[in-house]
């Protein structure tokens, strides 16, 4: 086998596993990434074909535990979907055997149930699950003890959130989620949570592209449907194989002649790559298409994060006719970045009520890009750090 093949089959790999939540094997983070040269357009790209038929499959170990083959099915559910993944099981004589998997569903009110108020969905591993008795049960009667003896649970670290173990973040969501609960006032959650369903209540597809998504008028829809599946598989592959993607952008800028999206998807690839350049850039493109929404969403929460007095900026309070006047579909990128944009809202209020309102409505949604369990972990995280500076002392 040459070099380049071997190397394309690594990287494809890879980038195949984190597009459905999985790290790298412990043995490449130590050892294989320090033999690869890095993924660079001075290796010959191959394409290679990942899965079984394009889908993702596991097959179990005849040592796998129950718990880790139950943690990397939850994650193929989740981020594939159902049916869309392939369970290869083995049997006690070592016989694979095909298995689709059809788990039944748990009872709401468990408190590890997956659909809990904590559930680790961030797009950098299976979901975690304490193998631990004392801390599952004490886990469990986390709802029975006072607020004090909570906030004694929580591990207060001078370190950031996503550095804990993982029995510590599954520790502090299920605290954290016991201690809001104590702190929110419930018709205030639900007020909050009825307006964020509202005003997050689109039609929302990884193919649909109308003159809007791409900055054209309306005259231009022949170009529209020219144009909308390469704005499509243009952002898919920025997510999952930047290489590529940045193959894809240079595609989409000769084809469309410089229209708005095509500067949108520059930005996008150099916030990914080169993210120096990327603020040089943006802030040119803001001038240059003020009225484009995806680069002023994208403007508008680089200036958030900065922080800025976002009262002040044009447009605030940044509801849906802001962006989307008398939209109801559009694009997930459009839906990443408005959601984003009202997280970073929310948590710069310092509103507990809010911040719940807004992970229940998600619930509700039922949303499941790697975005939206993006944003319900920054709520987790949002909401420990407000109980930190307002609840213990450092």
């Amino acid at each position: 086998m040459s070099y380049e093949l071997a190397h394309n089959i690594i990287y494809s790999g890879l980038a195949f596993a984190e597009e459905y939540g999985f790290r790298p094997h412990k043995d490449y983070t130590s050892v294989t990434r320090f033999i690869l040269e890095e993924d660079t357009e001075s290796i010959e790209e191959i394409d290679i074909e990942c899965g079984v038929n394009g889908l993702p499959a596991y097959m179990t170990g005849l040592y796998d535990s129950e718990d880790k083959r139950n943690r990397i099915t939850a994650q193929l559910e989740r981020t594939a979907g159902k049916g869309n993944y392939i369970i290869y099981d083995v049997d006690s004589d070592g016989d694979p055997y095909y298995d689709e998997f059809d788990e039944e569903e748990g009872d709401d009110d468990d408190i590890f149930d997956e659909e809990d108020e904590y559930d680790d969905e961030s797009s950098d591993g299976p979901v975690f699950l304490p193998d631990d008795p004392a801390l599952i049960e004490k886990l469990r009667r986390v709802d029975e003890l006072t607020f004090e003896e909570k906030l004694l649970l929580l591990p207060v670290k001078e370190t950031q959130y996503e550095e804990f173990s993982d029995n510590e973040a599954y520790l502090t969501g299920v605290v954290t989620h016991s201690l809001v609960e104590d702190l929110t006032n419930g018709d205030m959650v639900r007020q909050y949570q009825q307006e964020f369903e509202q005003l997050l209540s689109f039609e929302i597809s990884d193919d649909f592209v109308d003159h809007h998504t791409l900055g054209l008028s309306h005259a231009d829809q022949h170009l529209t449907e020219t144009l909308g599946t390469l704005f499509s598989e243009t952002v898919i592959h920025l997510n999952d194989h930047p290489r590529l993607g940045g193959k894809f952008v240079k595609r989409f800028a000769k084809e469309s002649n410089g229209i708005p999206a095509a500067f949108f998807l520059e930005l996008l690839m150099l916030q990914i790559n080169r993210p120096r350049k990327f603020m040089d850039r943006l802030q040119e493109y803001a001038k240059k298409y003020p009225d484009y929404h995806l680069i002023r969403m994208m403007a508008i929460i680089e200036q958030v994060l900065n922080k800025s007095d976002e009262q002040s900026i044009h447009g605030y309070p940044f509801g849906r006719e802001c962006f989307f006047p008398g939209r109801t579909n559009i694009h997930t990128i459009e839906f990443d970045y408005f959601l984003m944009l009202q997280f970073l809202l929310v948590s710069s209020e310092n509103n507990l009520d809010k911040l719940k309102g807004l992970h229940l409505a998600l619930d509700e949604l039922k949303t499941k890009n790697l975005n939206t369990n993006l944003v319900r972990t920054l709520i987790i995280v949002t909401q420990y750090e407000y109980i930190l500076d307002h609840y213990l002392d450092h």
